[in-house]
């Protein structure tokens, strides 16, 4: 679908442990869909290939050590 973007907020809990929620929204405004392609575009441009380096050292981290990963 050319000209439609979907934007949203995946696993927003309305309560505490209850079943969750995803927020979405349907942009079919063309210069709203066009900035935000435009952005991504400029950040995946920008962006450098994934380094196994970077892999083991969050594999050491202290972060995914703290949430069971």
């Amino acid at each position: 679908m050319a000209g439609v973007g979907v934007t949203g907020s995946n696993n927003l809990a309305l309560e505490v442990e209850a079943r969750m929620t995803e927020l979405n929204l349907i942009v079919r405004d063309p210069d709203s869909v066009r900035t935000p392609a435009r952005w991504y575009q400029g950040l995946r441009d920008a962006s450098h290939d994934f380094q196994r380096g970077l892999f083991d050292e969050l594999c050491r981290s202290w972060a995914l050590a703290a949430c069971g990963v």
